[in-house]
């Protein structure tokens, strides 16, 4: 089995489940997960997303820690540079052409202790931003095992720790304190939401899957949920 096909095997195994967008849009010509054959692992296309809401895409290797993965997208000088108040929305990076050494990784990662990450949960309403805390020490695979991933991972780097995260972001935990644990998410399509546009609701509980929604739906779908 190679290509997209031992891949999907690969992500079945990790119990990762993840929703497709349409061939030709933006997030799914981004993805560029892969089974890496040399390392026998896979390579997830990891999406960052810094304090100021600047995005860096990165590849790595599932068995790095968030910590290293992070510090691999996003050098310390270049997070300076990212950290720019004025900064456009949208930065991209494929991460660096080769990857770092273990202990090159590891020693950058120290760096970043003052940051907080967290996983984006995309299968609820985009009026709040749904995140699941991580530690820097969590290996990806252990991170993404049995969650909903819109093509590949979104990862949010902030400031504030979980105790202190102000609106829109909001804990998996709290938020299933307070509204119940959201619509399931099973198979490979993207999820029954209710989005928020222009503070009126849009009810798409009626859309079953991708091929029910046109072009402009799906488009509009993925920006109000990701920002893609």
């Amino acid at each position: 089995m190679k290509g997209e096909g031992r891949r999907d095997a690969e992500i079945q195994q990790r119990a990762a489940i993840v929703l497709k967008a349409p061939a030709g849009m933006s997030r799914a010509l981004q993805n560029k997960s892969k089974w890496d054959n040399r390392h026998k692992c896979l390579l997830w296309t990891v999406e960052w997303i810094l304090e100021n809401e600047a995005k860096v895409l990165g590849n790595c290797q599932e068995t790095r820690t968030v910590a290293e993965a992070f510090a691999n997208a996003v050098p310390k000088r270049k997070m300076q540079l990212l950290s720019a108040p004025d900064l456009d929305s949208w930065s991209v990076s494929e991460g660096r052409k080769k990857n770092p050494s273990n202990s090159t990784a590891r020693a950058e990662s120290t760096s970043y202790a003052e940051h907080h990450f967290y996983l984006h949960r995309p299968n609820l309403p985009s009026n709040l931003k749904c995140v699941i805390p991580v530690q820097p020490d969590a290996m990806i695979k252990d991170v993404i095992r049995d969650r909903a991933l819109v093509e590949f991972p979104t990862i949010f780097v902030l400031n504030a720790s979980k105790e202190k995260l102000q609106r829109p972001f909001i804990t998996e935990k709290a938020y299933i304190e307070r509204q119940g644990n959201g619509p399931p998410t099973t198979g490979s399509e993207i999820p029954n939401e209710r989005f928020a546009t222009d503070g009126n609701d849009k009810d798409l509980n009626d859309l079953q899957s991708p091929s029910k929604l046109d072009g402009e739906k799906i488009e509009e779908v993925l920006q109000n949920n990701l920002g893609t």
